[in-house]
C-alpha cells in the first residue's frame, strides 16, 4: 500500500484542526471546554485510508476511540493503544471530536443517521470531520443535522487512495 504525501498532509491538517477546536467552535457561537489535545478523538472507518490516518493520530499523541464494521480492522489499533467502540453511537458518546473515513455516501448516511449512528448520541459542541469523498448534498444535509444537535460538521474529503503494490 502506498501512503504518501496526501496522508501525511491529512495528519498535519487534522492535528491542526483538532488542536484549534476551541477557536472554530467559539467562532460559531458554541461554548467549549478549554481542554482540547487531551480529549479522546473518535475515528470511524478503518479501511485502507482510515487505518493509516488513525495510526498517524495515535503517533502524534492523540487518544483514540475507534469503530469499524470489521473487527480485524480495529485489532492493530487496539494494540497501539486505541479503545474500541461497538458502534458509531458509542463513539459519539465517548468523544466530542470525531473523524469519519467511509467508502460511499450510503455508509455516511448510516454511520451518522442510523439507529446506532453518531447523531443518536452526539454531544453538544462536537466537531465532526468527514473525510469521505461523497456527494455534496449529503455533506450539506449532515451539516444541517449537526447544527441542529449544537455541533459542527466539516466536509474534509481526502483525495487519492491506497494502491496495492
Amino acid at each position: 500500500m502506498q501512503c504518501g504525501r496526501p496522508l501525511r498532509s491529512f495528519t498535519a491538517k487534522a492535528a491542526k484542526i483538532l488542536s484549534q477546536q476551541n477557536v472554530v467552535m467559539a467562532r460559531r457561537g458554541f461554548s467549549v471546554s478549554t481542554r482540547c489535545m487531551n480529549d479522546t478523538v473518535g475515528f470511524i472507518g478503518l479501511g485502507n485510508m482510515g487505518n493509516h490516518m488513525a495510526k498517524n493520530l495515535i503517533s502524534k499523541g492523540h487518544k483514540l476511540l475507534v469503530c469499524d464494521v470489521f473487527q480485524t480492522a480495529t485489532d492493530g489499533l487496539r494494540a497501539a493503544g486505541a479503545d474500541v467502540a461497538s458502534c458509531p453511537a458509542e463513539v459519539a458518546a465517548g468523544s466530542k471530536k470525531i473523524v469519519t473515513m467511509l467508502p460511499e455516501t450510503h455508509h455516511v448516511d448510516t454511520v451518522y443517521s442510523g439507529a446506532k449512528g453518531i447523531f443518536s448520541q452526539v454531544q453538544d459542541g462536537s466537531l465532526l470531520i468527514d473525510s469521505s469523498t461523497i456527494d455534496p448534498a449529503t455533506s450539506q444535509a449532515m451539516a444541517l443535522t449537526a447544527k441542529g444537535h449544537n455541533s459542527v460538521y466539516v466536509d474534509a474529503p481526502v483525495s487519492g487512495g491506497s494502491q496495492n503494490m
